[in-house]
């Protein structure tokens, strides 16, 4: 078992990388792949999703179905939990309210969640560390929080 409180130090590690699609680097990381990135880092292999979540607007074109949260659970192996775990997920289902999961973050605290953001201001994409009472537009389309099975979280 790996301790959450790698998981979220390795997350630490790993901020200010550049926003990259389809990114699961140093280089460059999307939200799965800044996933992927730490959770590997940590000591919990995860490999690429096998559906291709990288057509544009993939979550319009999937006819509304829940491949990415069926990645994270069924792939990845997270459960959805009630609660947020620090070192676990946030699922969010951002653009379309009634949509399928697009995003998805790592949990540090109470509030804050590391995530690799993309949007049109340049300057602040990227792996970045977001306070939700903050962010409303994400405070307000959390879907599901997650825990890995492979994580401690006591």
């Amino acid at each position: 078992m790996v301790s959450y409180k790698r998981i979220v130090s390795e997350a630490k590690k790993l901020q200010n990388i550049p926003f990259c699609h389809r990114g699961s680097s140093t280089l460059g990381v999307d939200c799965s792949g800044f996933i992927r990135l730490v959770y590997n880092r940590a000591g919990i292999s995860i490999s690429p999703f096998g559906h291709n979540f990288y057509n544009p607007r993939w979550w319009q074109n999937d006819n509304g179905k829940e491949e990415f949260l069926n990645g994270l659970i069924n792939e990845w192996k997270f459960e959805i939990v009630d609660e947020p775990y620090p070192g676990g997920l946030v699922a969010f289902r951002l653009y379309m309210r009634n949509g399928p999961v697009n995003h998805a973050g790592i949990i540090l605290n109470n509030t804050n969640v590391i995530h690799a953001r993309c949007g049109r201001r340049k300057r602040n994409n990227g792996s970045v560390i977001d306070d939700l009472e903050l962010y409303i537009s994400y405070q307000k389309n959390i879907a599901y929080y997650l825990k890995h099975i492979e994580v401690d979280y006591g």
